[in-house]
C-alpha cells in the first residue's frame, strides 16, 4: 500500500505536498533531477532579443514508474520516453518535465530537504522572483539594466549546473565510517537509526535514483565453495556532502572516494554498507521504494534464508542449500543488469 497521501491540488494544479512527499521528491530530484534554464532560439517567432529563457525541472530514469509517481505527486507537468536515446543496446530512458509554474510552487516546498540541488534551486528561485517582480507585457521597453540582471541570474543557474572538475580541492580522500569501528568480519551493524517517516521517504527517493542493492561474488579459497556472496547497498554521487547525509541518516556505513576524476570530470564518491545495514534500513524504506523495490525484497529474502539456515563448523551442506542461494543471487543480478531486456525475471 502506498504511504503517500491522496492528491490535493491547488488552484494552479500544483499540489501542496505533505512532509513525507516533500522529502521523497527532494531525494529523487537530488539524485535524478535537474533544475536549469534553457536558452531558446525559436525559428518562426521573433523575440525582442532573438531568444528567450525557459526555466525547467527535469527528472530522468529508465523506469517510467518513478516518473509517473513524480508527475502524480506534483500534479502538473508531463512525462514520456526520451527520444534522444538512439543506442539500441541501452534501456529506454523516461523523463518528467515541469515548467516555471511547477518550479515556483514545488521548489519552496522541497528546499529544506535538498542537498545536491539546493544551491541551484535557490538560484532558480531568485531568477523567478526577479521575473515575477519585473513583468514585460507586449512591446513594453524593459527598464535600464533589466537584460543584464536577467542574464546574470541565468548564468548563475547555468554555472551551478556545469559539469567538470570540482572547484574545491580534493582534501578528503580517505574513507570515513559511521558506527562502531574495527567490528571485524561477521560483525553486525548495531547503530542503524530508527528513521522518521520523512527520512524514510527521502532515503527511498535517493536509493531509487542513485542507489544499488546487489550481491557481489567474492572469491576466497578459505571458504567451502571458494567464494561467498556479499550483500551490499551503495549510493554514488559527485557531491560528498550528499553521501555524508545518507550515512548520518542511516547511522552506519562508509563514505569513500570511488573515482578521483580528471580535468573534465568531477571526483565521484560512494556510500557503502553491507548486510547489517540492509537488514535494519531496507524494511523501513520499503513502502516508499519504486524502482528498487523488487531487488530490495529479494535481498531481504536472501538474508532471511541465511538467518534461518545457519551453517556451523565444517560439516556437510546439502546441495539444495546452495541451489537456493545461487537462485537468489542470479535473480538479484538479473534485476541489476543494464541494457534493453535487463531487469526482467
Amino acid at each position: 500500500m502506498s504511504q503517500f497521501a491522496e492528491p490535493e491540488k491547488t488552484t494552479a494544479e500544483v499540489r501542496v505536498l505533505t512532509e513525507v512527499e516533500r522529502a521523497w521528491l527532494a531525494g529523487v530530484i537530488d539524485s535524478e533531477g535537474s533544475v536549469f534554464i534553457s536558452k531558446v532560439n525559436p525559428r518562426k517567432i521573433r523575440y525582442r532579443r532573438g531568444f528567450f529563457y525557459r526555466p525547467e525541472l527535469s527528472v530522468a530514469n529508465s523506469d517510467p514508474r518513478l516518473l509517473a509517481r513524480v508527475r502524480e505527486l506534483i500534479g502538473k507537468g508531463y512525462y514520456g520516453r526520451d527520444k534522444s536515446n538512439q543506442n539500441p543496446i541501452w534501456k529506454d530512458k523516461w523523463q518528467y518535465k515541469g515548467s516555471g509554474t511547477v518550479l515556483r510552487r514545488v521548489l519552496p516546498q522541497i528546499l529544506p530537504y535538498l542537498t545536491v540541488k539546493r544551491a541551484v534551486a535557490e538560484a532558480m528561485l531568485r531568477y523567478l522572483e526577479f521575473v515575477d517582480k519585473n513583468p514585460l507585457d507586449g512591446p513594453k521597453r524593459p527598464p535600464h539594466g533589466y537584460d543584464e540582471e536577467l542574464d546574470g541570474l541565468y548564468r548563475a543557474v547555468k554555472n551551478l549546473n556545469m559539469r567538470g572538475r570540482a572547484v574545491t580541492p580534493l582534501n578528503e580522500v580517505t574513507s570515513r565510517s559511521w558506527g562502531p569501528k574495527h567490528r571485524g568480519r561477521g560483525g553486525r551493524a548495531t547503530k542503524c537509526r530508527s528513521l522518521a517517516e520523512a527520512e524514510k521517504a527521502w532515503l527511498a527517493g535517493v536509493i531509487d535514483g542513485e542507489g544499488s542493492i546487489f550481491l557481489s561474488k567474492v572469491m576466497n579459497r578459505k571458504t567451502r565453495r571458494g567464494f561467498f556472496y556479499l550483500p551490499t547497498i551503495t549510493v554514488s554521487n559527485t557531491n560528498r556532502d550528499f553521501l555524508v547525509r545518507v550515512a548520518q541518516i542511516i547511522g552506519e556505513g562508509t563514505v569513500c572516494l570511488a573515482k578521483r576524476g580528471g580535468d573534465r570530470e568531477r571526483p565521484r564518491w560512494m556510500y557503502m554498507a553491507s548486510s547489517g545495514v540492509i537488514r535494519a534500513i531496507v524494511p523501513q524504506i520499503m513502502p516508499y521504494l519504486i524502482v528498487k523495490k523488487e531487488r530490495a525484497s529479494l535481498m531481504l529474502q536472501f538474508l532471511e534464508f541465511l538467518d534461518g539456515n545457519p551453517i556451523y563448523g565444517k560439516g556437510p551442506v546439502s546441495p539444495e542449500y546452495y541451489e537456493r542461494l545461487d537462485a537468489m543471487y542470479h535473480a538479484i543480478k538479473k534485476l541489476n543488469q543494464k541494457g534493453k531486456g535487463a531487469g526482467i525475471l
